[in-house]
């Protein structure tokens, strides 16, 4: 079973993940093709975020 600091940690390791996509993406010559990927990316990051304070906030 998951304990909220568990869920606290996946949460922070999916976040670190979603900034390197999006720098990854960013660094690309052709970063225009991705705009929507980009967009997509921006809205998850949000949703961790938002997810994130919940979880502090319990901790």
């Amino acid at each position: 079973m998951k304990t909220p600091s568990n869920h606290l940690s996946d949460a922070e390791a999916i976040r670190r993940d979603l900034k390197r996509l999006r720098k990854r993406i960013a660094g690309l010559a052709d970063h225009a093709k991705f705009d929507d990927v980009d967009i997509l990316l921006s809205v998850a990051e949000t949703h961790v975020d938002k997810h994130l304070a919940t979880l502090r906030r319990t901790e």
